[in-house]
């Protein structure tokens, strides 16, 4: 239980965050130090006291010593640090890989797919020994997705996938605009295109039976808006003619 705990993605972060706080604390302290080297260059010329002088000078230089060691020790921890996490994600990376080496597949289900693919002849025979890369779950993807990030292959290929997928989409776009009677208003056909490319499964008769449907519900409306305004004029016309009689 404790090894599970301990080599997650989560757990490891929480183990390693003191990292972000003690850089942060390093810089704090340099600039501290940076200011109170301003501050006294601003103030020292209104003493004249060699004393007072002389004690500024000793606790300068003695702020400055802590500084230098506070550097030092904080720098240390933090290179402890990113050797823990070094190692840590190391580990976890090895589990996981045994653990991908360690999955199989389902002989019952593996038959019944087989026997599925002859019944329907994609195969002629029983397949008894195969070569396979085994996919992994959503859970252990999201684990890994934080070092696939830093994955020079792995951003190369979402890149090629996203590319795949954009001509994808642009082809079967042109082939939806093959389709479009060539009479078409150019108007209607490009607010298309902006529908297709927010919902590509979307088709051009789709499109249309959605656009005649809400010219239709924009006409009824207007027709509503003016019978109103019918209406309110006899009304007014009603009670000025009913005051004028008065």
């Amino acid at each position: 239980m404790i090894g599970s705990q301990l080599f997650n993605l989560e757990k490891i972060k929480d183990l390693t965050s003191s990292i972000d706080v003690l850089q942060a604390k390093i810089y704090q302290l340099n600039e501290d130090s940076v200011n109170v080297k301003v501050f006294k260059q601003s103030v020292i010329h209104n003493f004249t006291n060699k004393d007072f002088l002389s004690q500024i000078e000793e606790i300068t230089n003695l702020m400055s010593d802590i500084k230098n060691i506070l550097e030092n020790i904080s720098n240390h921890n933090i290179s402890s640090f990113l050797s823990l996490q070094e190692s840590l994600i190391k580990k976890y990376k090895e589990k996981n890989q045994e653990k991908l080496k360690k999955l199989r597949l389902n002989q019952g289900l593996l038959r019944e797919i087989g026997l599925y693919l002859i019944e329907k002849r994609e195969i002629n025979k029983t397949i008894h020994e195969i070569s396979y890369v085994p996919s992994i779950e959503v859970a252990q993807w999201l684990e890994i997705l934080d070092s696939l990030k830093q994955n020079s292959l792995f951003l190369k290929t979402i890149k090629k996938v996203e590319q795949y997928y954009e001509n994808l989409i642009q082809d079967k776009l042109k082939l939806e605009l093959s389709k479009i009677p060539k009479d078409a208003d150019i108007s209607l056909i490009k607010d298309f295109e902006t529908a297709f490319l927010e919902d590509p499964n979307i088709t051009f008769t789709e499109f249309l039976q959605d656009f005649e449907s809400k010219l239709t519900q924009k006409e009824l409306k207007t027709k509503k808006e003016f019978i109103a305004k019918v209406k309110k004029r006899e009304e007014f016309e009603k009670l000025k003619k009913k005051q004028e009689e008065q």
